[in-house]
């Protein structure tokens, strides 16, 4: 297996130093690991510090909470049959959760939040909004810069810290830690949240899709040495340079990742699991028309417009979840739950046994 330069960490307590990269793995509190990337993209963290304060105040528009609506605590109910979360007026897209509220972008213009205790609806942000990541702490998105705001669910919002830089729809947040794909400049741009300097993380020519677990990000891209379209690399979040490929010739259109391996969908619906350091693939057969694909560490799910189903990460049959939806967009696996965003509503079942 190659390996390729990109970054590389050290195990030390976080780090406010400008040009370093902190992440807590997996949450955790007892280490952290901080990467010092190659070069800042865009200048140095007294100009983008500077340039970030004038931006927030510029732009206090962007994160104007709404009164919670749909509040109806007794239908918010989780439950073996399909239950609603929240009414919407358009696509319901890139779900995500902190754990106490589920958020989505809403037809591309605005990032709405349910509690998910009460399902009362909030509206976080508006824009033209393509991406969105959630952790337990932060919720960053994209537009045309790329915005971190502080926990937002327990109190009063907290303005944006905002950073001149186009994100792409595959952003991630692992740790506090940004990702995402730089297209035009073929590389992952990383940056610690909320954002002080945006760094080059991994460069791999045509760079598609992202998909992360706790310890190593996954992306697609052209192989350097032999040309071949459709590679797939991993780069260990503790340092490792970018590795791979662990396959290639794929045409993937979705791409997920538990701890213990990367799954993908090709352009034809073929469903492929692999072991996250490369090995022998996984087969899940064909699945026409997916929409979305989730993963925890037992099943890989996937959507298509009417229906949800999963099989085993480990390989298996696929058994369905949910039957008779209508336009199903988006899709997200929560320790409980499996969520499903589609044109008019975000809905959700409990987890089968």
């Amino acid at each position: 297996m190659r390996g390729r330069s990109a970054l590389s960490f050290g195990l030390m307590r976080p780090l406010a130093i400008v040009g370093f990269l902190c992440v807590a793995i997996g949450g955790a509190e007892v280490a952290s690991a901080c990467s010092s990337f190659s070069e800042a993209e865009t200048g140095s963290a007294d100009a983008a510090t500077s340039e970030a304060a004038a931006i927030d105040a510029a732009a206090a528009d962007t994160a104007v909470p709404d009164a919670p609506v749909n509040v109806d605590a007794s239908a918010c109910v989780l439950g073996t049959s399909p239950t609603l979360v929240a009414a919407t007026t358009s696509a319901a897209t890139k779900l995500g959760t902190n754990g106490e509220s589920l958020f989505w972008i809403e037809g591309g213009t605005r990032i709405v939040r349910a509690s998910l205790t009460d399902c009362g609806t909030t509206q976080v942000a508006t824009g033209n909004i393509s991406a969105l990541a959630v952790d337990s702490q932060w919720i960053v998105w994209g537009d045309d810069t790329y915005n971190a705001l502080a926990r937002n669910d327990v109190g009063a919002a907290v303005m944006p810290h905002r950073y001149p830089a186009p994100i792409s729809p595959s952003l991630l947040l692992v740790g506090g830690t940004a990702l995402w794909i730089d297209a035009a400049n073929q590389h992952v741009s990383a940056c610690d949240t909320p954002c002080a300097a945006t760094n080059v993380a991994a460069q791999l020519g045509s760079p598609t899709l992202l998909a992360a677990n706790a310890s190593r990000f996954f992306l697609f891209g052209v192989d350097a040495d032999s040309g071949t379209a459709g590679a797939l690399f991993w780069q260990a979040l503790s340092g490792d340079p970018l590795n791979g490929p662990i396959a290639t010739n794929a045409d993937p259109v979705l791409l997920a990742a538990n701890d213990q391996g990367v799954f993908w969908v090709s352009s034809n619906g073929s469903v492929t699991g692999l072991p996250s350091g490369g090995g022998t693939a996984i087969p899940f057969g064909n699945v026409s028309g997916v929409q979305a694909l989730a993963v925890d560490n037992s099943y890989i799910y996937v959507a298509t417009a009417a229906q949800i189903q999963r099989a085993p990460a480990a390989g298996g049959a696929w058994k369905p979840v949910v039957t008779g939806e209508t336009a199903i967009k988006s899709l997200l696996v929560t320790p409980d739950s499996v969520v499903w965003g589609t044109s008019v509503a975000v809905r959700r079942i409990m987890k089968p046994n």
